[in-house]
């Protein structure tokens, strides 16, 4: 194991010991999702998040916590909007589920007979479609290659290449890892790959797609994002390229919105809800863009995003409670910090969300 992988696994370490610390301080009295958020700052040290709860069948509580600028010392809104980073993908998930009920897509149709891609460098990836894509089997694994969106310089391109031109080349020019359907990995530039055929008909952009879903925008502005360097926080995707940059991860994750829009997405009942598992029982699994925990207590439907300076979750349980957060800074480990606010909530929801070992 690298020195870098080892020093990431140990700060993911100290997250969840640092947030099961403040999870049983906080559960002698009455926790709340608004004491999960606090006690997951606390443990973090992130500057801020906005926080948006409730059932699925009424109107959400909106809260925002800790500082907007921990320079200035700029409380946080709730109106604040923030990148959704992933949590961009079951919008466009939700966005390609109605173009086919519509009758303009099949998900279970190859990709390359519902678009116009050229032929690509493997033949495999003639077979597969976007419901490979959207539960993550469509045979790109960044675990044993690379992730041509944030690695785009590997196939001699830049940043400045949307999600949608990076996956056109990776699909030219690329072998795959897998055969599509066989195995499932987590993959940004399968979803970036599904941009020709939410657009197809060529008379809406993406944006517009996506908007048809949730109150949510590419472009525009956004609260500020931070990372902590050297004991300093520091401003991140400030820029113009920066921001052209998140824009440009499009379908996988360029969306920015506010807490309480994601929520009104989420609290619509998914498709996903009813999805059967790609690959037999499995602990969790992906379909139609959500990430499906099959447990004691019912089906709980998840998904995070995580940039640098950015970390967002949401959260749809069987007994009906919807739950957003976005964060204007990320943990030391996006996995770590998810897995410790999922098993937070369920706790907060008196919820068995695991099945037992």
């Amino acid at each position: 194991m690298s020195q870098r992988r080892t020093q990431i696994t140990r700060l993911g370490a100290l997250l969840v010991i640092a947030m099961a610390a403040a999870w049983v301080m906080l559960s002698r009295g009455a926790p709340s999702e608004e004491d999960v958020v606090e006690a997951f700052l606390e443990a973090t040290g992130i500057p801020g998040a906005v926080l948006a709860y409730g059932p699925a069948v009424g109107t959400p509580v909106v809260k925002a916590f800790g500082v907007s600028d921990p320079l200035t010392g700029t409380p946080m809104q709730t109106d604040q909007i923030l990148p959704l980073a992933s949590l961009t993908k079951p919008i466009t998930a939700a966005a390609l589920l109605s173009l086919t009920v519509a009758g303009q897509g099949n998900l279970d149709t190859p990709l390359s007979e519902q678009t116009s891609l050229p032929g690509p460098k493997d033949s495999r990836a003639l077979a597969i479609t976007p419901r490979h894509l959207l539960s993550h089997q469509g045979g790109f694994d960044r675990t044993l290659s690379f992730d041509p969106v944030f690695s785009p310089e590997t196939m001699g391109l830049d940043r400045t290449k949307s999600c949608h031109e990076l996956a056109q080349a990776a699909w030219e020019t690329l072998p795959l890892d897998h055969a599509p359907g066989q195995t499932t990995a987590y993959s940004n530039i399968g979803i970036c790959l599904l941009t020709d055929l939410l657009t197809a008909n060529g008379t809406r952009g993406l944006e517009d797609v996506l908007q048809e879903q949730a109150l949510v925008s590419l472009t525009g502005p956004s609260g500020p994002s931070w990372a902590l360097l050297d004991g300093a926080w520091v401003q991140v995707h400030s820029s113009e390229d920066d921001r052209a940059w998140i824009a440009g991860l499009g379908a996988a994750g360029g969306a920015l919105g506010r807490a309480e829009d994601v929520w009104q997405f989420a609290a619509r009942e998914p498709a996903a809800a009813d999805a059967s598992s790609p690959a037999g029982e499995v602990a969790d699994f992906y379909a139609l863009g959500w990430r499906i925990w099959p447990g004691p207590d019912g089906r709980q439907l998840t998904h995070w995003g995580g940039l640098s300076g950015v970390f967002t979750a949401m959260f749809r349980f069987s007994d009906g409670q919807v739950v957003v957060v976005l964060f204007n800074a990320a943990p030391p480990n996006f996995s770590a910090g998810f897995e410790a606010l999922y098993d937070a909530f369920c706790q907060a929801r008196n919820l068995a969300c695991r099945p037992k070992t």
